[in-house]
């Protein structure tokens, strides 16, 4: 399992998909992530809030249909092994990269600003995540895209 290493990752699809057991634990992380940090129910303490799980929500069903184009749509090969294999790693990358330490400055100035943090929650923060997002998914639809690129090259030879 890659954590960190994408042009290792990318490499190694590119030679051949990885085993359904290989995938399994990559759905596994995503599960467990998703799980624990996600799937918690909202409290809603204003609009923009609510605003945001709706923009969250939208965003990874734009995200994964854009994925799935980036693979080559319908002619697409190994999809979900692709997605959850790359998306993991560049996850990894971003959270330790940019989320962390943004969370970070962002908490420290709404603390010291606001007081209160849930006053802070405004279309501000739904702007800021949803450049996140974008760019989240245009580093996977890049890598995705290399695979499926070289995949492709390779059957029509």
């Amino acid at each position: 399992m890659y954590i960190w290493n994408i042009k290792a990752l990318k490499k190694s699809l590119k030679e051949k998909p990885i085993s359904e057991k290989e995938s399994l634990k990559y759905l596994i992380v995503y599960i467990f992530i998703f799980s624990v940090f996600v799937a918690d129910p909202p409290i809603y303490e204003n609009l923009w809030q609510v605003v945001s799980y709706i923009v969250w929500g939208l965003g990874g069903v734009i995200g994964a249909l854009y994925l799935y184009t980036k693979n080559n749509g319908k002619n697409g090969k190994h999809f979900l092994q692709r997605y959850f294999s790359i998306g993991w790693v560049i996850n990894v990358r971003l959270t330790v990269l940019i989320y962390l330490p943004v969370i970070i400055i962002e908490y420290l100035i709404k603390s010291v600003i606001f007081g209160d943090l849930a006053e802070f929650y405004t279309w501000h923060t739904i702007i800021l995540g949803l450049g996140f997002y974008i760019f989240l998914y245009w580093r996977i639809g890049y890598h995705i895209s290399e695979v499926a690129e070289n995949y492709s090259k390779e059957l029509n030879h």
